[in-house]
């Protein structure tokens, strides 16, 4: 494995020499705010995770925001809210975020996508088998 900047390299040199023993011993000499500063100054990235409940962390930690780790969403019908951001983008293609669909929004299409005809469709609205029936979320 090639490291290409210098401070990378130092790291990687001074990590790929020792045993579990030693970097649990590294680890043992630093508080956690002395190891996150050693890792800034070395420029890799690194949060403290400890004692941070993981949907908080993800959806209202400031660096998971400005990475877009989560966005922000609007959504109809409701306050704007925090989500997941994309997991992957890519350079030549804009990852479009759209708002979720509504209950029941897609029903009639997935089911003509499984060969159903219109009148089938209506006749499960009918009998109240495709009908939303809401999500129990505060309105």
């Amino acid at each position: 494995m090639e490291c290409t900047t210098a401070a990378q390299r130092t790291l990687f040199d001074a990590y790929a020499g020792t045993t579990t023993a030693s970097r649990e011993a590294m680890i043992a000499e630093r508080n956690t705010a002395e190891a996150l500063d050693a890792l800034a100054g070395q420029s890799v990235p690194a949060v403290r995770a400890d004692g941070i409940e993981h949907g908080h962390f993800m959806l209202e930690d400031e660096h998971c925001r400005a990475v877009g780790a989560s966005v922000e969403t609007a959504q109809p019908d409701m306050p704007p809210f925090w989500r997941a951001g994309p997991a992957v983008r890519f350079s030549a293609a804009q990852t479009q975020l759209a708002p979720s669909p509504d209950n029941g929004q897609q029903t009639a299409a997935v089911l003509r996508d499984l060969g159903h005809d219109d009148g089938f469709i209506a006749k499960l609205d009918e009998l109240g088998v495709t009908r939303p029936v809401g999500n129990g979320l505060p309105t």
